[in-house]
């Protein structure tokens, strides 16, 4: 048992090396061949330690798979879409414009077969008053996460995906605003104020 975990580990390590993510299928046969290996190896220790990298590498790749079917689709990136949902985290006030994390309920118009589950939004000269919680209707423009990729600089693409933000973009209208139940953002935000 001690080598499957052990190859498990090794196994999620060795997918965060790959240079791409392989096709969906790649995973299914390790995960079936993995399975298969950690059958066998109740009769042979001995397979424990490669059956635990198959089945690492088939969890963390089909985890990373499923997050990155909910990124924003390449073809609406740039086009104008309405979006209904509420603000999650506290807004950040930079003076001229807040940042936010929306978190989309509805995208009214738009076919989306794995909806982005959070965007990271600039609104421009936003009214006063934004707080946590809030649900909003909002006519945004967005793009698909991305960074440089300078060595040893930040990787704003990583820490988008670690914050599991699917989209970035800006707020160019705004419609309805309802305010929102309370909670641990908006507690959060009024012990900040």
């Amino acid at each position: 048992m001690r080598s499957i975990l052990l190859g498990f580990a090794a196994g999620v390590v060795l997918l965060h090396q790959l240079p791409a993510l392989p096709a969906g299928a790649f995973f299914a046969a390790a995960g079936l061949f993995g399975l298969a290996l950690a059958t066998i190896g109740r009769l042979r220790p001995w397979l424990g330690l490669p059956a635990g990298v198959l089945l690492g590498l088939a969890f963390a790749g089909w985890s990373a798979g499923a997050a990155l079917a909910h990124r924003l689709p390449a073809e609406l990136e740039g086009e104008t879409l309405h979006v209904e949902g509420r603000i999650t985290g506290l807004p950040r006030s930079e003076g001229y414009r807040s940042v936010f994390v929306f978190r989309p309920q509805r995208f009214p118009g738009a076919k989306l077969p794995h909806p982005p589950r959070h965007l990271r939004l600039s609104w421009y000269d936003p009214p006063p008053g934004l707080r946590a919680g809030q649900h909003w209707t909002f006519e945004v423009r967005l793009k698909r996460p991305r960074g440089l990729m300078n060595p040893g600089a930040f990787d704003y693409e990583r820490w988008l995906f670690t914050q599991r933000i699917d989209a970035v973009g800006y707020v160019r209208e705004a419609g309805t605003m309802r305010p929102g139940a309370p909670g641990v953002d908006r507690f959060r935000q009024s012990l900040g104020e």
